[in-house]
């Protein structure tokens, strides 16, 4: 099974329990974690190599997580004051992305929301340091 996932170019998936994030897995640079937060499912993206996340990234990860419905909401407020064409529509915070460390020393990372699951629009907001800054949307 190695050798097929060598030939088609697919990494392994790699599990470990880490003491911050609990249980994550590794795939094509990033850890990754669905844990439970206001009784939502929120995934975490985590940037770093297959040694796992940085001393960094934790750090940072214990400083926002508290704090995540308030800068959720803060996000939210951004995206209506900046695409006034989604001012009613209902928001799901649904991804924290946790940027390498050269990244998170400059203060950036992302937020990401649905607001019809069906229509397949992420909603992304780009953060430097606690503040919003920046409104875009993917599909």
């Amino acid at each position: 099974m190695k050798f097929w996932h060598s030939l088609l170019g697919r990494d392994e998936i790699v599990r470990r329990k880490d003491p911050c994030f609990g249980q994550i897995e590794y795939l094509n640079g990033f850890w990754s974690r669905s844990p439970k937060v206001n009784k939502a499912t929120l995934l975490l993206f985590i940037e770093a190599d297959q040694n796992g996340p940085t001393e960094a990234q934790k750090i940072f990860y214990l400083r926002v997580q508290p704090q995540l419905t308030r800068i959720a909401q803060s996000a939210i407020d951004f995206i209506r004051n900046e695409a006034p064409q989604h001012i009613a529509r209902q928001f799901v915070f649904t991804t924290l992305e946790i940027p390498n460390d050269e990244e998170l020393a400059e203060g950036s990372w992302v937020l990401e929301f649905v607001s019809d699951p069906d229509a397949g629009v992420i909603h992304r907001v780009g953060f430097e340091d606690q503040r919003p800054t920046y409104y875009g949307e993917e599909e």
